[in-house]
């Protein structure tokens, strides 16, 4: 076992109350391990409103779900055919929701790591292909500056589409901690990115007409 997937795993068997058997079988999916990794990567951290980190990339996961009608017994799958006919990223989607902020925020993770761990459970293919490029681009060196960031997000269909579901999480206005200017200007400038991928990529219109053809199909089937 990896080194540090022998930590996470010491991690939610002691502080999570979680069992070896279920872990060993979460590390059998690319999804569920993402889930593990990330709990355990943003395991001492708060949102601005004091609430734990994890549930960020968690709702950004099932505001995912809730707009593609993903259920739990379906295997979480897509309707693969209406998402490529309309032209929506969905290979990896799931792990970045869970995985868009590991890098960014925790010093143990690099993308050369989480390669080691999907590699050390034989999906190393399925991470340098599907989930890789675009986690790369979705984690913003503070360097750079925030538009200039969006910009590069904008380079990657996948990054765009898991960026504007991170956003829109991030501009629920009950999450924030107060309504100050401060807040409210940050909640503008991430409404603005929002607007800036959609108008390039439209993902707003085909995620509603991917609900209006799916509740279709499933009407006729």
């Amino acid at each position: 076992m990896h080194p540090i997937l022998n930590k996470i795993h010491s991690y939610l068997l002691n502080n999570k109350n979680f069992k070896e058997e279920n872990l060993l079988k979460m590390d059998r999916f690319s999804i569920t391990l993402a889930m593990e990794i990330a709990m355990y990567a943003h395991r001492n951290q708060k949102r601005a409103n004091n609430v734990p980190y994890f549930t960020h990339p968690y709702r950004v996961l099932t505001i995912y779900r809730q707009l593609f009608h993903l259920l739990e017994n379906d295997s979480y799958a897509v309707d693969y055919p209406l998402v490529t006919e309309l032209d929506i990223p969905f290979n990896g989607v799931q792990e970045l929701c869970l995985l868009h902020d590991v890098i960014e925020d925790s010093d143990e993770f690099t993308i050369d790591v989480l390669d080691e761990i999907f590699t050390s459970l034989k999906m190393g293919d399925h991470f340098k292909e599907d989930i890789a490029p675009s986690l790369e681009t979705l984690t913003h060196d503070k360097n750079v500056p925030y538009q200039d960031y969006i910009s590069l997000v904008m380079e990657d269909k996948k990054a765009s589409l898991v960026k504007m579901l991170d956003l829109f999480d991030n501009t629920n206005l009950f999450s924030l901690e107060s309504t100050d200017d401060k807040s409210i200007e940050r909640t503008k400038k991430y409404v603005d990115a929002f607007k800036r991928i959609n108008d390039r990529f439209h993902y707003v219109e085909k995620i509603h007409l991917y609900s209006k053809r799916l509740k279709e199909k499933q009407t006729r089937e």
